[in-house]
């Protein structure tokens, strides 16, 4: 008699901003809730660590140094089309630009301040 394993693939998730603490505690909550994480706060490694982790779902601030996260988000959906993305930002309202876009890639977008609750059941929504 042969017993049936329900062991998850497990997905990674990769978030990308530039407050530190955020990703420190973002990390922390992920991991506990049993999410493999990849956190950066230089988007220039973003497409370095997808070729090496493949995530399946992007989280990115809007507001980067020296990039705008949606374009971060369009060169990770070109080359890895598959890639879910999530945008968080600190400011309570988009420009109608911003808002186009994120709608026109199928996106998320959630405003800080969150429960990082929130954005872990959002990511897990969006691993399928």
């Amino acid at each position: 008699m042969g017993t049936q394993s329900n062991i998850r693939c497990k997905q990674k998730i990769m978030v990308v901003d530039d407050e530190e603490l955020f990703l420190e505690l973002t990390e922390e909550f992920f991991s506990e809730a049993g999410i493999d994480i990849i956190t950066t706060s230089n988007p220039e490694s973003v497409l370095n660590l997808f070729e090496k982790h493949s995530p399946s779902v992007l989280i990115t601030d809007l507001s980067l140094p020296n990039c705008s996260g949606i374009d971060l988000a369009f060169k990770v959906k070109q080359l890895y089309p598959s890639t879910k993305v999530i945008f968080i930002t600190g400011y309570s309202e988009l420009n109608y630009q911003d808002e186009r876009l994120v709608s026109l890639m199928g996106s998320r977008i959630l405003h800080k301040p969150f429960p990082i609750t929130s954005l872990i059941h959002l990511a897990e929504s969006l691993q399928g």
